[in-house]
């Protein structure tokens, strides 16, 4: 998609559509859609006095010109009400634009967006938004060859283009085709993306960026005494690998090294503790918190931003097998702590003590790991906000803070001592799942933190809900959804220029 700047008055664009938006219950268009209403005959305000405009939140309306002004269209896209108008529903009015007018097969759009508090960095998310609205999962979908995408975007603005425009439009372009690559990975069939798959992924983008990379396959990683993952990874006749990409551009010898860990179980049947057959391929998203670090290390190694960032992911299936770990076995894990696998659809959090422990070898100073670790975060959150818990009450506290200005939803959950009981094993240190249906994404964080050393900040965000959606949005296709980028790249951004 190019995206580029005009000055023009709006009616004076030659381009298909125009796109403006509209506030629900404001009484006063504002100057530019007022200028267009008049030209085509208060069609639109027409429209809200009798009703057939509501301008409620993704409501949208197209009106043909018929020559009254350049544009051949108008779509009038609905905003909800100003006063509850932020940033977050500023991208996904882009988003739903996008989507819009993809479905509508318009090739070429002028955005004439208004907000209530205008600010230059509006730019960055409405290139963002456009971009991850118009991400189509259906990767192997056979395309008709008449469908065309939307190619061609012209940002209608006051004034003209300057560097600090081009860059926020730069930006919104990086982060939205970040995440849009996270998504690729996590759509792709598990036959496809393979373990061997993600560690290509991986290569490839260390040698376009110049990003350090490690890989162990499982004979590496069993003499490093990686336990606990390579007891998941026997189960499977694809070989598994536990990946590391580290980017150097931090400047100050007194540096801030952020560790990100992303649980890759690129295909998760449950094991031998196997899960019913219900949308069980939609379990080729397990590895959604492994793309996200990968996304975000792509995205650190375009931006170059001044920090050290180092990305780890265990990479493996999670399959039933005459090899495959049993319910009662004992594994042990890099730091010499034995888990009893209770239950071999707790898997991820056992793969990822071996992934906690590897990132501490490498001097990191705080610490934050992504995984679609419980399906109990659902049962307490929902599909719209991931469960944060932690060690560190601060590190929380900004985890959450990025969360919100980036518009994913955190919420976090208590993690007292109490729970530790939890985990309570008569066999080994631990159990990897309770003895009772209780407390259940509280119960993986705890287990995680026992991997983690006292004196590092450590975040755990389960993406068990949010990965994925269930059902299309307005502004987002039914499947992977890349979440986390966002508020990792705003934490990012923040540390780097502090």
């Amino acid at each position: 998609m190019k995206f580029s700047i005009s000055t023009l008055s709006p009616e004076q664009l030659k381009l298909d559509t125009l796109v403006l938006n509209i506030f629900e219950g404001d009484q006063n268009l504002s100057p530019r859609v007022a200028q267009i209403d008049q030209a085509l005959d208060s069609v639109i305000s027409q429209g809200l006095k009798n009703g057939e405009i509501k301008a409620k939140l993704f409501e949208s309306t197209l009106i043909y010109t018929f020559g009254k002004i350049t544009p051949k269209k108008v779509l009038v896209l609905g905003s909800g009400k100003s006063s509850e108008f932020d940033s977050a529903k500023l991208t996904k009015l882009a988003a739903f634009a996008g989507r819009t007018l993809a479905k509508k097969g318009i090739t070429q759009a002028g955005l004439c967006i208004s907000t209530p508090k205008p600010d230059l960095r509006e730019m960055s998310l409405m290139v963002e938004g456009l971009l991850t609205g118009v991400f189509d999962p259906a990767i192997y979908v056979s395309k008709k060859e008449d469908v065309k995408d939307l190619s061609d975007v012209v940002f209608n603005l006051d004034v003209p283009t300057s560097e600090k425009v081009e860059a926020e439009i730069t930006n919104g372009v990086q982060v939205g085709e970040c995440i849009n690559w996270a998504r690729r990975l996590v759509a792709e069939p598990a036959n496809i993306l393979t373990p061997q798959r993600v560690v290509e992924e991986a290569k490839s983008l260390a040698t376009e960026f110049d990003l350090e990379i490690e890989v162990l396959d499982e004979k590496q990683a069993r003499e490093k005494g990686m336990g606990a993952f390579c007891a998941i990874a026997s189960g499977s006749d694809e070989p598994s690998f536990m990946v590391k990409l580290a980017y150097h551009g931090a400047k100050s010898p007194k540096k801030s090294v952020l560790g990100l860990v992303g649980k890759g179980v690129t295909f998760d049947s449950g094991g031998i503790s196997i899960k019913p057959s219900d949308k069980m391929e939609e379990m080729k998203m397990d590895m959604a918190g492994a793309a996200t670090v990968l996304s975000a290390m792509r995205l650190v190694a375009m931006t170059k931003p001044n920090i050290d960032v180092v990305g780890v992911m265990p990479i493996t299936e999670n399959l039933p097998s005459g090899k495959s770990v049993r319910p009662g076995d004992v594994v042990k894990a890099m730091n010499g702590k034995t888990i009893e696998v209770i239950n071999t659809d707790a898997e991820g959090r056992v793969v990822l003590a071996d992934a906690l422990l590897w990132s501490q070898e490498m001097g990191i100073t705080h610490l934050i790991d992504l995984a679609t670790l419980t399906g109990a975060v659902i049962s307490a959150l929902g599909y719209e906000v991931s469960g944060v818990m932690g060690n560190n009450q601060e590190w929380l506290n900004k985890i959450i803070e990025h969360a919100n200005k980036a518009g994913e939803k955190m919420w976090q959950l208590p993690s007292f001592d109490l729970y530790k009981e939890l985990l309570k094993s008569s066999i080994a240190d631990y159990a990897n799942v309770p003895s009772s249906r209780q407390a259940g994404s509280i119960a993986g964080a705890m287990f995680l933190s026992e991997f983690v050393a006292p004196g590092i900040p450590w975040v755990h965000i389960d993406i068990g809900g949010t990965a994925w959606l269930n059902s299309e949005k307005p502004y987002m296709a039914k499947g992977p959804t890349g979440v986390g980028l966002k508020t990792i790249s705003s934490l990012i951004n923040e540390v780097a220029t502090n």
